[in-house]
């Protein structure tokens, strides 16, 4: 991984024009049935592409990695597996949470060990703890971690569900889609991801890189998610789908050991700088830095801040035993 102190801005991804037809039969007002021009991106290919690092990017990897690797040194000492099972929780909730599904391990516990009325929100939540944990499977078993892995882990979060009376697990779109704006059309979102016929060659490629070993794996993982995120493959569950796939390949790249580190809830307490982050992958903002830099930056102080804390939280538990 060639690495540069520079900030000069290299060429990054394209934007390709659409149209939105008017809907006269949409029901969201005026705005929902205007039609009307808007910019999909289209990332570059990044399989073997030279990415860039700052300093400071590089420090925060270099920080961020041995917070992972003291954590994977701990054992699984007896008493503490259902620890291991609460970290793991956590982050999927709070993966959830980032999506909107905003729950509590109360709610969830009863739920899940309880006889009570079907909650869906706590069921999806749960079915993202069962997508986490198949993509750590796959991250330690299978010999290709990747658009294949990928259609696994949207599965087991999607489960049986359908949009629109269709069911959609593990099935790639075949339709334009956008994040915020409107329900109707893409005019006025915050992000367009790249039309259905670029979606799949962009998987193709994001699996040979996710084959790549060598780049650091802080910045291996940032920049799978974000590419991943930004290709938006599915009509729904990309965002779980994409931070589960950071702990495949953490694990792929042997920094992940028994206990998870709740990377997901620190990028929750600061959304800001997650979203800005992706923002600038994505070329939403204007950037001095190279378009994976800031991500990276991101991304590797938060899973220090995690590995350290799941650490103290270890040792409590720990000392509190003994």
């Amino acid at each position: 991984m060639a690495m540069s102190s520079t900030t000069a801005e290299r060429e990054w991804g394209t934007f390709i024009p659409g149209y939105a037809r008017p809907d006269p039969s949409a029901y969201g007002g005026r705005a929902a049935r205007k039609g009307g021009r808007y910019n999909a991106f289209v990332p570059p290919n990044i399989a073997t592409y030279d990415f860039r690092l700052t300093d400071a990017a590089q420090r925060d990897v270099e920080s961020g990695t041995a917070a992972l690797e003291n954590l994977k040194s701990l054992g699984l000492a007896g008493g503490l597996h259902s620890l291991a099972e609460t970290l793991l929780r956590s982050e999927s909730v709070a993966s959830s949470r980032i999506e909107g599904l905003d729950i509590s391990h109360a709610r969830l516990a009863r739920v899940r060990f309880g006889d009570v009325r079907e909650d869906k929100r706590a069921r999806d939540v749960l079915a993202n703890v069962e997508a986490m944990r198949r993509a750590i499977d796959l991250g330690a078993g299978s010999e290709v971690l990747g658009v294949e892995a990928i259609l696994d882990i949207h599965r087991a979060l999607v489960r049986d569900e359908t949009l629109r009376g269709q069911p959609y697990a593990g099935v790639i779109r075949e339709e334009q889609n956008w994040i915020g704006g409107n329900g109707y059309n893409p005019v006025g979102a915050i992000f367009v991801p790249p039309p259905a016929d670029y979606v799949a060659p962009l998987l193709d490629d994001l699996e040979r890189f996710i084959a790549r070993d060598d780049l650091p794996a802080l910045a291996h993982v940032a920049i799978a998610h974000a590419q991943f995120e930004t290709i938006h493959p599915f009509l729904d569950g990309n965002g779980r789908v994409g931070r589960a796939l950071v702990y495949a390949i953490l694990r792929r790249r042997a920094l992940l050991g028994e206990y998870v580190p709740p990377i997901s809830l620190v990028l929750n307490a600061a959304p800001r700088s997650y979203t800005s982050s992706l923002a600038a992958y994505q070329r939403r903002r204007s950037a001095e830095r190279e378009a994976a830099d800031l991500l990276v930056q991101t991304f590797a102080q938060a899973a220090g801040i995690a590995s350290r804390e799941a650490t103290v939280l270890r040792d409590d538990v720990a000392a509190l035993q003994d």
